[in-house]
């Protein structure tokens, strides 16, 4: 614990209530982080789970692929196609979907060395204006 910072964000005694022990325990809430903190966390993760539907790409997941961290996240028919993904509104698949990451860990990472991760924030601004083709799920590719 000693690594992170000390400030935490308020959760609500409701929530908080709900929890078992061993889930509250484990549970680490960082408040706000600047893009760099957050990118130094975001390398140390086994993984990345985006929930959101009805988001687009996301930034956070092509950040997550291109340091070489697994995402899981909602199909939403724009995911690249390295991510793992679960249908919407299933918990189940999503679950599966994370203990196929916990068990596949290795080989679902080693898929992912293909992506350059030199410089993710040019590579985020070349995909922006079209200078980097993203491949998505749906075989799309973003490009001008």
């Amino acid at each position: 614990m000693a690594r992170f910072p000390r400030e935490r964000i308020a959760v609500s005694p409701e929530i908080r209530g709900r929890l078992a022990p061993e889930e509250r325990d484990s549970l680490l809430l960082l408040g706000n982080l600047n893009h760099d903190q957050f990118l130094t966390l975001m390398t140390r993760c086994f993984g990345v789970l985006r929930t959101p539907a009805c988001d687009g790409v996301a930034a956070s997941v092509l950040e997550a692929l291109a340091l070489g961290v697994p995402v899981v996240a909602s199909e939403n028919g724009r995911r690249p196609a390295d991510v793992i993904t679960y249908e919407d509104a299933s918990s189940e698949d999503m679950c599966s979907k994370l203990l196929y990451l916990v068990e596949n860990h290795a080989t679902v990472k080693t898929g992912l060395a293909g992506i350059p991760s030199n410089d993710n924030v040019g590579q985020m601004a070349d995909w922006l204006s079209g200078e980097w083709p993203l491949t998505l799920r749906s075989g799309i590719v973003h490009a001008k």
